[in-house]
């Protein structure tokens, strides 16, 4: 069996989103003959935020070495100080700003460098076949790609993020002097450094495989492949398939965080459902549970329709799957005002596949989109204004009538299938040998 070390900051049992693929990875890849050992940092999210996976375990011939983050200047950005104590707060904040006056190597660095120097000698002691580095944070990554390289140990980087090459040149002759231009460059070269350095990139959408490519001409286009992320266990249908809910009064629930912009995508479905009260359609209610609602009910009131508006906290992993349960549809939100985002597939579209509930996707027309159109797996809007929004709730009503719950979601999308696929890719860089884990 074959040997390799995953390096990857968040892991099971963080519920992070990023903690997700690493732990399928983890799980799953030594039924393809690999085995894998873990490094990882310890638990940080609070409590509110940790959502505990359903995926923690590991074969018991792993081994998980988690490590702490080294903070710089002793600042948790994930851990503001408690209103209230003045003093403290001070001092939080002025490390904060000199943390960004000052310093270039930022926490994610610290802690790339403070695992390395805790693996020790691993990837030379312990005859890995393999690195694979599971990003981001994004400087993270660099202090294992070099160890690797320099070990002859070639290195597979699976992204989660868009990474490569911004132009540099309308950056000002004095960007020295300021903090957050020279912390862009200072990245934006460990990157490239990272995608040069690897074996072979995995992204998570055919439209970041592109974009990637052409940020890189001078690669291979085969340096590239699109491996997505995954459903985990499919619910099953209930014996009575009927309506859950009358489809005349729709139940629409979102889970997850509003950050990013979501939350705007969020008020402006609550006036799409305004539009489709008005104009006789049927009615609708919407669920939100997850942080960053704040102003939805604000808008649900202003729009006269706080009454089909419900607000729930953060809830954990379990409370969240059963609330999509409950669910007659599910709210899909991704704003596209950044590259970034237009050509990413959001975490949360492989989630809902699992519930087998449609879907209505705000995610206007990038590759998210295509997959609900191709799969039937629901509706995505024209726009997002308020008639195309009301169009959409009414052609979603009309799927519901039709099929309250839709067919598995496609087995390309699987767990198994998607690990199966990422094995393939590790069997070719093995076969090219080490000296393809060099430059």
């Amino acid at each position: 069996m074959r040997k390799a070390l995953l390096v990857s900051y968040y892991f099971p049992p963080s519920g992070a989103i990023g903690a997700q693929r690493a732990g399928r990875l983890a799980r799953l890849l030594p039924d393809f003959g690999y085995q894998i050992d873990v490094v990882c940092a310890s638990l940080i999210r609070p409590p509110e935020r940790e959502e505990v996976s359903q995926i923690h375990t590991v074969p018991d011939s792993s081994e998980v070495l988690r490590v702490e983050t080294p903070w710089v200047l002793g600042r948790d950005p994930y851990r503001p100080p408690v209103g209230g104590n003045l003093s403290r707060s001070a001092s939080w904040k002025v490390r904060a700003y000199a943390e960004w006056l000052f310093l270039t190597h930022d926490w994610s660095w610290k802690w790339g460098a403070a695992a390395l120097r805790q693996a020790g000698s691993s990837l030379e002691s312990k005859g890995y076949d393999l690195l694979i580095v599971d990003a981001p944070p994004f400087p993270a990554v660099i202090p294992f790609i070099r160890s690797a390289r320099k070990a002859g140990v070639p290195t597979v980087l699976d992204l989660r993020d868009l990474w490569g090459r911004e132009d540099e040149s309308h950056h000002p002759p004095w960007w020295p002097l300021s903090p957050r231009l020279r912390r862009i460059r200072w990245s934006l070269r460990l990157r490239d450094e990272a995608v040069r350095a690897a074996a072979h990139v995995v992204l998570t959408s055919p439209d970041l495989v592109e974009v990637m490519r052409s940020r890189f001409p001078d690669l291979a286009h085969s340096h590239f492949s699109f491996i997505p992320n995954a459903y985990e266990t499919v619910d099953s249908v209930p014996a009575s398939t009927g309506v859950p809910l009358n489809p005349d009064h729709l139940l629409i629930v979102y889970t997850g965080s509003l950050a990013y912009g979501r939350g705007e995508q969020a008020k402006r479905f609550i006036r799409g459902m305004r539009e489709f009260r008005r104009l006789g359609m049927g009615n609708v209610e919407l669920i939100v549970a997850g942080a960053g609602a704040e102003g939805l009910m604000e808008t649900a009131e202003s729009e006269g329709i706080a009454d089909g508006v419900e607000i729930h906290g953060w809830l954990d992993r379990d409370e969240a799957v059963e609330l999509q349960r409950a669910a007659g549809a599910l709210l899909l939100l991704q704003p596209t005002s950044t590259l970034e985002a237009r050509v990413a597939i959001p975490g949360k579209l492989f989630e809902y596949m699992a519930r087998r509930r449609p879907i209505l996707a705000m995610v206007g027309s990038g590759p998210a989109g295509e997959i609900i159109r191709e799969h039937g797996l629901g509706v995505v809007p024209s726009g997002e204004g308020q008639r195309p929004l009301a169009e959409a709730l009414g052609e979603l009503a009309e799927q519901i009538r039709a099929a309250p719950y839709l067919p598995a979601p496609p087995e390309m999308f699987s767990e198994r299938s998607t690990v199966a696929e990422f094995a393939r890719v590790l069997d070719r860089v093995m076969a090219r040998g080490s000296e393809a884990g060099r430059i």
